[in-house]
C-alpha cells in the first residue's frame, strides 16, 4: 500500500459542484487508480440538488486531480483507506450456501417450479 495525496485542481471550475469535497486528501490505497476511486466513491456526487448531472467524476480524471505518492500522512488533512472485499469464509458444513447453489437444483429441500 502507497499514500496518494490528491491534489484537485482548477476548484473554481464547475465540474466541482458535483464533489463534497475541494480541497487535497490522501488515501491509502495499492495504486493510484484505486486511490482515486476511492475519493470519487467518497466525495463525488452524480446530480446536483437542482438536478444537473455529473459529465464526469473530476476526481478520476488527472485534469482535475494531480496525483502523486507520498511518505506519510499529514495529520491536517483527510486520510481515506483502500478497503478490500473480506475473503469469503467457508461454510461449517463445507457447500456452497443455498442461495449461491445452481439455479435449477431445489434450495433447502423446496421444489422449484
Amino acid at each position: 500500500m502507497q499514500i496518494y495525496l490528491l491534489v484537485p485542481l482548477h476548484t473554481g471550475d464547475p465540474i466541482w459542484m458535483f464533489s463534497l469535497q475541494r480541497d487535497a486528501v490522501q488515501v491509502i490505497a495499492p495504486s493510484e487508480s484505486e486511490a482515486r476511486l476511492r475519493a470519487s466513491l467518497r466525495y463525488g456526487r452524480r446530480r446536483t440538488r437542482e438536478g444537473a448531472v455529473a459529465p464526469r467524476d473530476p476526481w478520476l480524471d488527472s485534469k482535475w486531480v494531480y496525483a502523486h505518492v507520498v511518505e506519510r500522512t499529514d495529520p491536517a488533512m483527510p486520510v481515506l483507506t483502500w478497503e478490500p472485499p473480506a475473503p469469503a469464509e467457508p461454510s461449517r458444513s463445507g457447500t456452497l450456501p443455498s442461495l449461491l447453489q445452481r439455479p435449477d437444483k431445489p434450495r433447502d429441500g423446496h421444489p422449484r417450479g
